[in-house]
């Protein structure tokens, strides 16, 4: 999967005028995308079916700028493909979906490239290989994978091969996809579903599939939706978490295995402002801050700090050191996405492929923070020919470095990702102490007399 979140400046106003970074994200299966609010599109993780847009099959570990253009306003990534709209109303696609023709066009796209003539398109929600976008009219449009009904058409084949209108609707304001079914939210605050719902995940009291929209309850009080691989969650205005459908890995945390076909509460608390819905597993963040994850462990995906393949049947507090703002979850893979007020990217989990966009491909089992996309990032990394080796990375408190070519140092810098220098020493010092760096991203440049070396590495 496979998710994404559009405009948080509109949805967050108190990001409105401090510095600008993130206005739309979405994670897939091995690879994630951001645009910034500067209108410039960033990619990072596998990119073997070329869903990062640079034009290589070369998966890359850090957010990596695609292309020149800033007029980016919606990004969606798939399990092998991203799509994303302009801000000239214009849909754009790169990738190989496995059951996405796109009107015919089943071919890999290197990099970005235009899907149509359409220019009134408002956004795009991608699911496995299943596309959803919206128009400027507020209708809904589907193609893809429709084995179970997800493309929300009224009929069931292997896959829907063109952009087609959803029904006659034209009040839809928030949506969530996995890779199997979908989730939805009018403007009249009322919850639908549709597609695979085997396990009780549309939440309409049976475990049969639906290929339209269908009504869940008679609530109108609806205010977000995530959905999960197998299972559901949403919010109330009324600050209240609601979760339901599969629960054999206890992603509805209410201390047991067994599935539950509608909405059912969690807890009593009504401080709730994010739910997110991932690979068996729940995040949800309360109005004090604190991260609550529960589930599937999957090793990593829960934060829990540790490796853990287990399984966490009720809530449990992992963090309260970021004001997160989103979270998106993987719901094939294990790594999570999230934004701060502080308009940083943070995340966790399964990294294989460098989908955490952290510089390295190491497992995080806690939040990293690692700032907002700019070019600073792009660097390379470098080789045992450099004059100066790091290690460990990632890092706990102390950095060592080593002088392997015994060349000249003349001095060390370091920098956090939006190019603050933080550190200095003239010569060459071999042990740093960072116990009290933040977690997150940080560079190194070491400077001999005739040559600067930058050197990327994460402290946990």
């Amino acid at each position: 999967m496979n998710k994404n979140f559009l405009l948080i400046c509109l949805l967050f106003n108190f990001l409105i005028g401090k510095a600008q970074c993130i206005a739309s994200f979405s994670v897939g299966g091995g690879h994630s995308a951001a645009i910034k609010e500067d209108g410039t599109l960033w990619t990072w993780g596998s990119n073997m079916r070329h869903q990062l847009g640079d034009g290589t099959q070369t998966n890359r570990n850090i957010p990596t700028k695609i292309g020149l253009d800033m007029d980016w306003k919606s990004v969606a990534c798939g399990e092998n493909f991203t799509i994303a709209v302009k801000n000239n109303g214009t849909l754009w696609y790169w990738g190989e979906p496995a059951f996405l023709p796109l009107g015919g066009l089943g071919s890999i796209f290197f990099t970005p490239t235009q899907l149509g003539t359409d220019t009134d398109w408002k956004n795009v929600n991608a699911g496995g290989s299943l596309v959803i976008t919206q128009k400027n009219d507020g209708t809904l449009w589907s193609c893809g994978y429709n084995a179970h009904g997800e493309a929300g058409q009224g009929e069931i084949s292997t896959w829907w091969p063109t952009l087609t209108q959803i029904g006659l609707d034209n009040t839809w304001s928030k949506l969530s996809l996995s890779e199997l079914h979908v989730l939805a939210i009018k403007t009249n605050g009322t919850l639908w579903a549709w597609g695979f719902g085997t396990s009780g995940q549309l939440g309409d009291g049976n475990n049969t599939n639906a290929s339209t929209p269908i009504q869940i309850g008679v609530d109108n009080d609806w205010k977000s939706v995530s959905a999960g691989r197998v299972h559901s969650g949403a919010t109330k205005s009324n600050g209240t978490i609601w979760v339901w459908g599969n629960n054999g890995y206890g992603a509805l945390g209410d201390n047991t295995t067994i599935n539950a076909n509608t909405p059912r509460r969690v807890g009593i608390a009504q401080d709730w402002k994010i739910i997110e819905c991932g690979n068996n597993s729940t995040f949800a963040v309360n109005t004090n801050n604190e991260l609550y994850t529960w589930g599937w462990a999957g090793s990593s995906q829960l934060a829990i700090g540790a490796y853990n393949p287990g399984v966490v049947l009720a809530p449990v507090l992992r963090s309260n050191s970021f004001n997160l703002q989103a979270i998106l979850s993987s719901t094939v893979g294990t790594h999570v996405i999230a934004v701060d007020d502080n308009d940083s990217i943070i995340s966790w989990g399964g990294n294989g492929l460098g989908q955490l966009g952290n510089g390295t491909n190491s497992i995080a089992y806690t939040p990293i923070g690692i700032g907002c996309p700019s070019a600073f990032l792009n660097v390379e990394s470098n080789n045992y020919k450099d004059p100066i080796q790091l290690y460990p990375n990632p890092i706990e408190n102390y950095l060592y470095i080593a002088n392997s070519s015994n060349q000249s140092i003349q001095d060390i810098s370091i920098y956090d990702v939006a190019g603050k220098n933080i550190y200095f020493h003239f010569g060459l010092e071999s042990i740093i102490d960072l116990s009290k760096f933040k977690s997150g991203l940080y560079f190194l440049r070491c400077r001999t007399h005739s040559k600067s070396y930058t050197y990327k590495f994460v402290k946990k």
